[in-house]
């Protein structure tokens, strides 16, 4: 059986007064289902024009086939796509990303398929992980599983990347 063939594909959040960011990952399908984030653009202040030609070069330096891309900027992902770059708007689902990018972690401590691995290039989404942390638990308040939002630019574009690998690894099923 031949060996399958990684694949490039990039996570983006846009921002303006916030950092934009883009994540590039290069995913090696089933069996090993692995993704290794290799590269990110991290910079606040960015307008669109700037932030086009960051996501055209890293497309030309790394082959991405698409971009998965937060939703809430329709003009942006336009303006990429007139660029002639596969960008698409992922269903922003924060709680599922989440899941999923800790399943990967998990994986990647068993030793199972289905790993994460960050390059040190990526030094702002490092930067972001080792800051990321759950809200303090109140006991007159009801629990609330959504992280506290602080430093999570690099991180939203990752949960964007993966939610659009798992959609579009997910075999759609149509009922009779």
């Amino acid at each position: 059986m031949g060996q399958t063939k990684s694949r490039h594909y990039a996570g983006i959040k846009w921002g303006l007064q916030n950092p934009s960011a883009i994540i590039v990952g290069e995913y090696q399908p089933r069996p090993k289902d692995e993704l290794i984030l290799v590269q990110e653009f991290y910079r606040q202040g960015v307008l669109l024009p700037e932030m086009a030609a960051a996501a055209k070069e890293m497309a030309e330096k790394y082959g991405v086939r698409k971009f998965f891309c937060d939703p809430n900027e329709p003009r942006f992902i336009e303006r990429l796509r007139k660029e002639r770059l596969w960008a698409v708007a992922v269903k922003d689902e924060e709680l599922a990303g989440i899941n999923l990018i800790s399943e990967r972690l998990q994986n990647t401590r068993e030793g199972k398929p289905g790993q994460l691995v960050i390059s040190r290039e990526c030094k702002n989404l490092i930067f972001e992980f080792q800051r990321y942390h759950a809200p303090e638990r109140d006991p007159n308040k009801p629990y609330r599983d959504k992280p506290v939002a602080v430093h999570n630019y690099a991180l939203d574009a990752l949960r964007f990347m993966v939610l659009g690998l798992h959609y579009e690894a997910t075999p759609r099923v149509r009922w009779l």
